[in-house]
């Protein structure tokens, strides 16, 4: 049985999966694995510090160690906070001197593509158009795709570890900086809405970090209590996400925002600008339900990996 680990280096965490595809073409994971680490938070510059690049040594070290108890070939991958860092390449020959790991930078296209592979697989798509958001620490990926064809996709440099950086970086949340970071949102957001306005979609899919954080929060709200792996094919409403943002919001530090049920605590330092971001897309778009996929770029890697 042959069996892949993906190692994804994002902006807010890595995160690894090891898995196989069985005898019924299911993608069967067995062993997740994650550490939150933010390589360049706290860089002006977007160079990835020797410190950061150490502890990015150690985990790498630790994902490698779990693939080979498992026998299963590697992959890793890195997106927005790695593509964008000005030692981008000092980084990836660091990590490889020292872990022997390759690391493949994808771009924001191809973070897309792979993205909506996997929300193909994970809800059993057949003929629906569907509207794909994937809001990471660094980008937003939004794609718009029918049965195996991408009609549009679009990555966006707005996501919730960056735009914390950018309006919130005190961890303090006042009036003055949500008001900031709408109006920059709202301009970023301004062309690609117009284009997806143009087409004509079925559903509305949501993966990753932030919108999987949103959907434990609605849970919680609901008295019900999943955990973040059985998330897939649940959804919320537009006016569970008005509550949620205004109970996030209303919150004016980090420690109150632990305290919010469903909320993962290592979340509520960038959870904000992240709200921020989906409000936005859900207001602009019109959008009144979003179906959770429990799939998305990791398990597209090895989707891609086993059609290949």
């Amino acid at each position: 049985m042959k069996k892949i680990a993906v190692i994804d280096i994002g902006t807010n965490s890595f995160h690894m999966i090891i898995a196989y595809l069985d005898n019924k073409d299911r993608i069967q994971i067995i062993e997740r694995a994650r550490k939150v680490l933010r390589l360049n938070f706290n860089s002006q510059s977007n160079i990835i510090s020797p410190e950061a690049i150490q502890k990015a040594i150690n985990v790498i070290e630790r994902f490698k160690k779990l693939s080979e108890k498992h026998k299963a070939e590697l992959k890793a991958v890195a997106t927005s906070a790695v593509r964008e860092a000005k030692n981008k390449k000092e980084f990836i020959q660091e990590i490889y001197n020292k872990t022997k790991v390759n690391i493949e930078v994808i771009d924001g296209k191809r973070e897309a593509e792979l993205i909506y592979l996997a929300v193909r697989k994970s809800l059993n798509l057949s003929n629906e158009t569907a509207l794909c958001i994937d809001i990471g620490g660094g980008s937003t990926e939004i794609i718009i795709g029918s049965r195996d064809k991408i009609i549009f996709a679009e990555s966006l440099k707005i996501g919730a570890v960056r735009l914390t950086k950018m309006f919130f970086n005190n961890s303090i949340i006042t009036k003055e900086n949500i008001y900031e970071c709408k109006n920059y949102i709202e301009k970023e957001l301004s062309e690609v809405v117009e284009k997806i306005k143009k087409i004509k979609r079925d559903l509305v899919i949501g993966t990753s970090g932030t919108i999987n954080s949103v959907a434990l929060m609605s849970n919680a709200m609901h008295n019900k209590s999943l955990i973040k792996n059985e998330l897939n094919g649940i959804s919320f409403s537009s006016n569970d996400l008005e509550i949620i943002q205004e109970n996030v919001l209303s919150c004016k530090t980090i420690e109150e925002r632990k305290k919010i049920k469903g909320l993962e605590e290592k979340r509520a330092d960038v959870i904000s600008a992240g709200i921020i971001i989906l409000h936005t897309l859900f207001k602009l778009l019109d959008i009144k339900k979003i179906t959770i996929s429990g799939f998305a770029l990791r398990e597209g890697i090895v989707i891609d990996y086993f059609k290949k």
